[in-house]
């Protein structure tokens, strides 16, 4: 609504030369005060991840994982480091539906089998426009350790002795050679697991044999003497 002294050439943009002091004669008086004005943006909030942790159940790493405010949000991609984080690999995709809110779980399977490995998982959230960030970071270290032993590690020719593994539910294979003093491979058995083997010496001559137990990372020497 313009007063009758509001003309077309006026800057009624800026309002730079609309006039203030319309009278209240018989055209009626109205004049133009500037003002200021605003908008309303239509902003979704980001998925909120409450919780992320991770426990040890038999040789399983399980993980689990809350969030909310699941609005415009497409999956999640869990990523795992065996090498102190320099770098992920994606090991699982997660969808989430068109519920708002969610628990999650996934469970990385006889991953303790790694002896002495640090792992590192994180998730990827990902948006529907393709945008993502990322959860912080749950690392877990297994401690599991073999011992191996002889007995009785000093013997007369012909003797049985023992050969024990202990390997502590980490399912290792062992390849286990019994080697002379001159280096000569008296004996090879493979794939041995966690057990006690016996083994006769009635082929070994009196001297210094050396039992050579390897898996993988895992190597052990041991002496055994025949008199």
């Amino acid at each position: 609504i313009f007063p009758n002294d509001v003309t077309t050439a006026m800057n009624l943009v800026t309002l730079t030369d609309v006039p203030t002091n319309t009278d209240a004669g018989a055209s009626g008086g109205l004049d133009m005060m500037a003002g200021g004005g605003f908008f309303v943006e239509n902003t979704v909030l980001p998925l909120n991840l409450t919780s992320f942790f991770g426990s040890v159940v038999d040789y399983n790493i399980n993980l689990t994982w809350k969030t909310e405010n699941q609005i415009n949000f497409d999956r999640f991609e869990l990523e795992r480091s065996l090498n102190s984080g320099s770098s992920f690999e994606k090991i699982t995709t997660i969808t989430v539906g068109s519920t708002q809110q969610g628990n999650y779980n996934f469970s990385d399977i006889n991953i303790a089998r790694r002896n002495n490995k640090v792992y590192l998982y994180r998730l990827k959230m990902i948006n529907m426009d393709g945008s993502y960030s990322y959860s912080n970071t749950v690392a877990f270290k297994f401690s599991k350790t073999s011992s191996f032993g002889i007995f009785p590690n000093v013997i007369k020719q012909a003797q049985i002795f023992n050969i024990q593994i202990a390997d502590n539910g980490n399912f290792n294979n062992y390849n286990v050679s019994i080697i002379d003093n001159a280096g000569r491979i008296i004996k090879n058995m493979r794939e041995l697991q966690n057990g006690q083997y016996p083994i006769s010496s009635s082929d070994f001559k009196p001297g210094i044999y050396f039992i050579k137990i390897e898996s993988g990372e895992v190597k052990k020497t041991l002496k055994l003497i025949v008199q």
